[in-house]
This record gives structure tokens, sequence and C-alpha cells, in this order.
């Protein structure tokens, strides 16, 4: 079901803030349905995209936009249908880091998740242990499309930094559902130039809660 991580990852970011930023106890949980259903679908890649669920396509930033103009409901109150409520002033926002500036996420760390893109491997979606790197020059693979990640850490591990990621695939996947990427770990853009892996890095800002 790999078209629903950036509902997921979208969800567990706001959920990691709001629980931070109030000291509460106990994470609350939203709803990545909620933003599954109602979402709207780019018209151009409408269909092109979807899994076979159904799931399509979205980024994680536009997620938090469509939070921070409707709200979002609880998990326990839209597990699989929608409700429709009046819509209200919300305090997410979102703010964005500029590609490859691993300072400035080192930084945002010490406070809070922050939600990613990253092209998308098959040996990602097999991955057991240590720490990931993308598949380099001499290798035959190839990017099998885009996923949406959420960073819950940096460390050093053997002299290399990593992120410290949370998955969208379940507990089976790498450690108990998390996975350490390398910082340094990088791609070719369409026009055959590298760039970092982990991109699109944003988080959801509250105001005013």
């Amino acid at each position: 079901m790999t078209g629903c991580c950036w509902a997921i990852t979208a969800t567990t970011a706001v959920e990691a803030l709001w629980t931070i930023k109030h000291s509460l106890k106990h994470k609350i949980q939203l709803s990545a349905q909620e933003l599954l259903d109602c979402c709207v679908e780019d018209p151009k890649n409408s269909g092109l995209n979807t899994d076979k669920e159904g799931c399509y396509r979205y980024s994680t930033k536009s997620a938090f936009k469509w939070i921070a103009e409707n709200g979002i409901c609880y998990e326990e109150g839209y597990p699989f249908k929608g409700c429709k409520g009046k819509k209200e002033d919300n305090p997410y926002r979102s703010k964005t880091i500029e590609d490859g500036d691993k300072d400035e996420v080192v930084r945002t760390l010490k406070h809070h998740p922050v939600a990613a893109s990253m092209d998308l491997f098959k040996s990602f979606m097999t991955y057991k242990e240590g720490i990931y790197k993308t598949p380099r020059d001499n290798s035959d693979e190839k990017s099998i499309g885009g996923h949406a990640i959420l960073i819950v850490g940096y460390d050093m591990e053997d002299g290399e930094d990593y992120y410290l990621i949370q998955n969208s695939y379940g507990k089976q996947w790498g450690l108990n559902g998390y996975g350490k990427i390398s910082c340094s770990s990088q791609v070719q853009d369409k026009e055959g130039k590298w760039c970092p892996l982990i991109r699109n890095v944003c988080y959801p800002n509250i105001e005013n809660p």
C-alpha cells in the first residue's frame, strides 16, 4: 500500500508535534483515512499512480495544507468513512527545509520529527538492518517511484552519519518499522544530475493552539 505513505507520514508528523507541544503523556492518533478520502488527487495524475487499493500519490506538504484548511478527525472517529464538519481556522501550517541542508534538519530534529520524500527502490522495500544506501553506478536497480517517510532522529555509526526514519510499511519492515538512511545517499534526477536521496523535508508548524 505504498500509495498511502504520504497520508500516514503527514498524520504521524502532526501527532508528534501536537504531543510534544502540549507535553501529552500519550500520543494522539489522527485519521490518515480522512486524508486519503478527502484530499483531491491531481487530475493530471488521476488513475496513473494508484496502487491496487486505490491509494494515490500526494505530497506531505500538500497534506499539511489540507489539514490547515479543513482540520482533521481523530482515528477513532474516522476509521473507514468520512465525517464532514464546519470549516474553521486551524493552527497547522507547514515549513520547508532546503534540500541537502542537513544541519537545519538536525537542528529541527532536536525539537520534533520532520516529514520527507525519497526515491523508492526495491532494495529499500526489503531493507532489514544496517545503514541503507542507494544503488550507485555499478547497479542496474532503478527508482520505482516516490515515497514519503518520517525522519525521527540523527546519529552516527562507524563514522557514517544517518537519519533514523519511521516507515509506513508496518513493524515487519526494517528494525521494527524503523530504518537508518545514510545522510550522504544521492540519486540522479531526470537530467542526470546527482541530488540528495531525501528531499522535500517539511513539518507542520503549530501556532496559537
